[in-house]
């Protein structure tokens, strides 16, 4: 298994080659990996983040790594390079964020609103860098006189400056230009149950386990539970109190033997859903709710410590990491690996099922996130059939 493809520390660690002036690069430019060789597209997006997060102007090295990052293949680092240019006012980047090449309307599964916004963030980004005024307040100024159409919320988002809209629009840029936070070390003492092996956490010593650490995540946004009014958009910060432990796949038949407590027997579940258990190697049990709760009650009692459902929120952050992305993976569709990560490292959020959650619908119906029908890390959905289980270990 491949390590987590968006190392924080590998990041932060290539941001700050990249911000050396050109004085220390002279010595070391011909063994540094250039930018377009740094890992994968999700490791590419956090160096670029992680650049207009730590640094407010532009040196030789960001300058050379951000040229490179607008033309870079994968859409999201050139969209990130677009508006970190704008933000630490790399001027000598002004042709070549004009220039920038965007996706059009259903590539990558944007819509015609995210594309209007992608190429509103370029125009705006291309004439703040046109200005010669270097207060941020005050290009906010210049390009709302200049482009009367632009919304105002859309232009101090490009620049960095707080918004009050948060919108769809403000949502899709912040995650764009937002790198994932590091995480917190493990919690000492462990909670009871919990161990520490080759610097990776598991349940009972067999049942992988990723830490969510008490960070501010934003959660809500796009495909709310469907109960909630056309259009509607709710997105807001969300700390996870001292942090948690939740398992990295959903629980299968072999984990639930190896923890002592099996054998269950999942209940009869549609065509569709058997097929995709049955495609998936070591696939998930696929539980009612009440016999997920119950399963979770009887690993409590076996190991000692309290092991639950994760609640909607938890299991958003677990999925969607700090920046408010849409996707486990980033802000656009790709194609649905089980195997691919999220920030905090779960896997198999998007596939094969959905997993429970102990949050409930206003008609007391339990919710679901996740699975191929709705892979968005927001996307809440009541659900009276079977479905996966991830359980979660609260630190206390």
């Amino acid at each position: 298994m491949n390590e987590h493809l968006e190392s924080e520390p590998a990041a932060r660690a290539a941001v700050d080659r990249f911000a050396r002036d050109a004085r220390e690069r002279r010595g070391w430019l011909r063994r540094t990996v250039a930018f377009k060789d740094q890992g994968d597209a999700r490791m590419r997006r956090q160096i670029v983040r992680w650049l207009g997060r730590d640094y407010h102007e532009p040196t030789p090295g960001i300058v050379e790594t951000l040229r490179s990052a607008l033309a870079d293949p994968d859409w999201e680092v050139r969209v990130s390079a677009i508006i970190v240019s704008a933000r630490i006012r790399a001027q000598v980047l002004h042709g070549a964020v004009r220039a920038t090449v965007l996706p059009s309307q259903n590539e990558h599964g944007l819509s015609e609103r995210d594309i209007r916004v992608l190429v509103a963030s370029r125009i705006i980004a291309a004439e703040s860098l046109a200005s010669a005024n270097p207060d941020d307040m005050d290009r906010a100024q210049v390009i709302l006189r200049q482009l009367s159409d632009a919304p105002r919320h859309l232009v101090r988002s490009v620049l960095g400056l707080s918004v009050e809209q948060h919108d769809k629009a403000w949502l899709l840029l912040h995650a764009l230009a937002t790198p994932n936070e590091l995480a917190d070390p493990f919690p000492d003492p462990l909670p009871a149950g919990v161990t520490i092996f080759d610097r990776r956490a598991w349940l009972s010593g067999v049942v992988e386990l990723c830490w969510v650490s008490p960070q501010p995540h934003l959660v809500g946004g796009d495909h709310l539970q469907r109960e909630n009014p056309p259009g509607a958009f709710d997105v807001r910060e969300y700390t996870p109190g001292v942090g948690y432990f939740i398992t990295r796949r959903p629980l299968t038949a072999a984990m639930v033997l190896q923890l002592g407590v099996g054998p269950l027997r999942s209940p009869p579940t549609s065509a569709t859903v058997a097929a995709r258990l049955a495609e998936t190697p070591d696939s998930p049990l696929a539980l009612t709710h009440d016999d997920a709760l119950a399963l979770c009650e009887r690993i409590s009692t076996h190991i000692g410590t309290v092991v639950t459902l994760p609640t909607a929120d938890e299991l958003e952050c677990a999925a969607r990491g700090t920046d408010g992305r849409r996707f486990p993976w980033g802000n656009g569709v790709e194609k649905v690996d089980a195997e691919v990560r999220s920030p905090h490292g779960v896997e198999r959020f998007t596939s094969p099922i959905a997993q429970w959650t102990a949050t409930r619908a206003a008609d007391g119906t339990p919710l679901v996130l996740g699975g191929p029908v709705s892979p968005q890390c927001a996307g809440r959905a009541p659900s009276g059939t079977a479905n996966a289980v991830r359980p979660i270990v609260r630190v206390r």
